[in-house]
């Protein structure tokens, strides 16, 4: 049987790609030296996929797909007059950045605007991908692209999608002119129960190509577009029959046609359980009753971008785990892991059972028994969390780890960062202070190391965007708290000072989303019993004096399944979880939480629902949109939106700052705004995040007059 992946992890064995990436953008190495590097990630991929049928080439990049996209099509922003690649990524005007669908990845969103299509396209990106797999003897390329209907329903602006299908076109011809037989248009958009009838009429314009065309679709079922799909005049379609299990009913229902492919998505490519090898046999025995076996492909079910790369040199992992290059292997049929036998936890399960969900008072008591208790001024300052985690911070949790200092050291020397810095906060005038989060490496990795029922990879990294990059826990059994987690921290920083400091914990549907969780229990089961460990620590905190709690939920969005009949379900489960961590508490504590780079249209009831008292959003990038949304849908709980983008190394002036407040004060009500930065500024170096915060505190504090009159 004939063997595919849709995509490989970027990152290099070693996150190579990462610290190359930095390197360059701290003037360290030249652009040739960071390509050199990203070929050689790109052959050691190719060579590890050699066995496969077909073999991705332009998977790779060195920001994120999307933005390759836009190079490659010409949708260059005016304000990018030098078509700057890591300017338009990460540049003082960025592009905005939002979720890759349901998913922890980051994709920067193509803007077209009046400059469209005066810049000329750019179709190096993935030739010279291409000429690099040819130099590399790959056997069996497969050109990589994103597909048009995917780029052009995420992208921002007046769209001009005839003009974008022949653009698509003459790429497709400069590909086949290098001599490579196969493309794979991505179209993840295809699994969603978006209306894409306008742009399917587009799509002739593509199938005259001399290149064999694969559709690929991800991420759920393709539901009423199947029918287009499978008549559409090209030589593959790929299926995702792990997250869209509904494709067999729809095969069976309408059919396959007997001169395509079919790239079956078989091998989940988004969690690190070893695949089951009964399961598989007998969905591949299904799709042989529907389609010859000379038809089908065996693959992954979406790009393994989403995985680590390998379990080689992991010492610490439990049995039935597989990372990008063991999923290879299954699909491959030459090795299948032992599957996971989890213990079941009694007490847990018992405690989920008997407990009764509490309801908070009204938030209009609520705030006004938490304004009498904390005093704040109209516009109040504060930080979404944490603060720089330097080199110097992360030599000293390495000796920790190395056992060179002791316990007690590693805590005297981290409380100095949190009171240095509890001072300085106090010294621009900060309202609402953060203890830094110096002791934490992962805001879900920190929690998950001191729960139970989690383990842990040494390399496990997986890529969020450009050169950032998480080790993702894995949930392993029942999960539960056997000691407070943050108490200590949050204490000390309190003592420090008679402003509030608030408490940080990373909500329950973020710790779910941001972990590879064990395939034998619903999510909402597992979300569920976070949820409950989580609680214990909220009523810590405030047990402890702590007056304000913030339940970060940033992944609350990225669970959402893409097809609508399945979303609710989701979102009343996950809202219920939050209400389960911070529900008992009283109603002088005051409950914020925290979102970003997420589309909050379609959920913004459910935002509603969560009832925290104060929303922190990313806005930086959003421009007023957002605003305008919480505006007309009468949310008037307390929001901070961010007032400056914490992903740029460019530090906003005290009247930038003013009036990005001012554009606040035009969508909300003063007595509802708070002023942060977008997002936590654990990834800037110390004196940005200095400068820009002193800045922020600079330009509320002149505004704040003329908000209050």
């Amino acid at each position: 049987m004939k063997t595919s992946i849709q995509g490989y992890p970027r990152l290099g064995k070693k996150r190579e790609l990462k610290f190359a990436l930095e390197n360059y953008w701290d003037s360290k190495i030249t652009l040739s030296e960071l390509c050199d590097i990203s070929k050689q990630i790109q052959s050691d991929n190719w060579n590890t996929q050699s066995k496969l049928s077909f073999q991705p080439v332009g998977d790779f990049s060195l920001y994120d797909k999307m933005l390759d996209m836009a190079v490659l099509l010409g949708v260059i922003p005016e304000r990018f007059a030098k078509a700057d690649y890591f300017e338009m990524a990460r540049g003082a005007q960025a592009l905005e950045m939002t979720k890759w669908f349901n998913t922890n990845y980051h994709y920067l969103i193509p803007e077209f605007d009046s400059n469209f299509p005066k810049h000329p396209v750019d179709h190096s990106v993935i030739l010279s991908q291409i000429a690099w797999a040819k130099q590399c003897q790959v056997k069996n390329p497969v050109a990589v692209l994103m597909g048009p209907m995917t780029f052009l329903a995420l992208s921002r602006g007046a769209q001009q999608p005839e003009i974008i299908f022949e653009r698509y076109a003459d790429l497709l011809n400069a590909i086949a002119k290098t001599g490579i037989d196969w493309v794979q248009i991505d179209e993840p958009i295809l699994a969603t129960s978006q209306n894409l009838d306008a742009l399917k009429g587009y799509y002739a314009k593509l199938t005259g190509s001399p290149l064999k065309i694969i559709i690929q679709t991800y991420f759920d079922h393709v539901g009423e577009h199947y029918t287009w799909l499978r008549d559409l005049p090209v030589e593959g379609i790929g299926l995702d029959f792990i997250y869209g299990p509904e494709n067999f009913d729809l095969i069976t229902q309408h059919g396959f046609p007997h001169h395509k492919l079919l790239f079956a998505g078989l091998i989940d490519g988004r969690n690190v359980f070893a695949a089951s090898k009964t399961e598989v046999e007998q969905c591949t025995r299904f799709l042989l009753e529907h389609i010859p076996e000379q038809q089908l492909v065996l693959s992954t079910s979406c790009s393994l971008l989403h995985v680590p790369l390998t379990i080689k040199g992991e010492t610490h992992l439990p049995p039935g785990l597989a990372f990008a290059e063991e999923k290879i292997r299954e699909v491959l049929g030459i090795q299948f892991h032992t599957e996971v036998a989890t213990k079941p936890n009694p007490a847990v399960r018992q405690r989920i059972a008997n407990h009764k969900p509490v309801e908070r008072s009204p938030y209009v008591k609520r705030s006004e028994i938490q304004q009498a208790h904390l005093n704040l001024p109209t516009l109040p300052t504060t930080s979404i969390g944490s603060f720089p985690q330097t080199q110097e911070i992360r030599a000293l949790r390495h000796k920790l780890i190395q056992k060179e200092i002791t316990p007690e050291n590693y805590d005297q020397q981290i409380q100095q960062y949190i009171q240095d810095w509890v001072r300085w906060q106090e010294q621009i005038g900060m309202d609402v202070l953060v203890h830094g989060e110096f002791e934490r490496n992962d805001m879900v990795e920190y929690f998950a190391q001191q729960l139970q029922g989690f383990v842990f990879t040494q390399q496990g990294w997986v890529q969020s965007y450009g050169s950032r990059a998480y080790r993702a826990p894995i949930v392993y059994s029942d999960v539960s708290r056997p000691k407070s987690m943050t108490v200590k921290e949050s204490v000390f920083a309190q003592s420090l000072t008679s402003k509030p400091v608030k408490g940080m914990l990373t909500g329950p549907v973020t710790m779910l989303n941001w972990s590879f969780v064990r395939p034998d229990l619903s999510r909402e089961q597992v979300c569920k019993q976070i949820a409950l460990a989580l609680r214990d620590e909220v009523l810590d905190l405030e047990k402890h004096g702590i007056k304000m709690i913030q339940v970060d939920e940033p992944a609350l969005r990225e669970g959402l399944p893409l097809q609508q009949d399945k979303q609710q379900a989701y979102l009343d489960w996950a809202v219920e979880a939050f209400h389960w961590t911070v529900n008992e508490v009283q109603d002088k504590t005051q409950i914020h939480t925290h979102m970003c780079y997420s589309d909050f249209e379609n959920i913004i009831e459910d935002i509603r629902k969560l009832d925290a008292d104060v929303l922190s959003i990313e806005f930086a990038r959003s421009h007023t949109q957002l605003l305008e949304l919480l505006r007309d849908k009468h949310y008037t709980n307390a929001v901070g939106p961010g007032v400056y983008d914490v992903h740029s190394p460019a530090i906003p002036s005290v009247d930038d700052l003013k009036k990005q407040i001012s554009k606040l004060l035009d969508k909300l009500p003063a007595k509802q705004l708070w002023v942060n930065p977008d997002c936590g500024l654990k990834t800037r170096k110390t004196d940005e995040a200095r400068q820009a915060l002193a800045h922020m505190v600079e330009a509320a504090r002149e505004v704040r007059p003329v908000a209050i009159s």
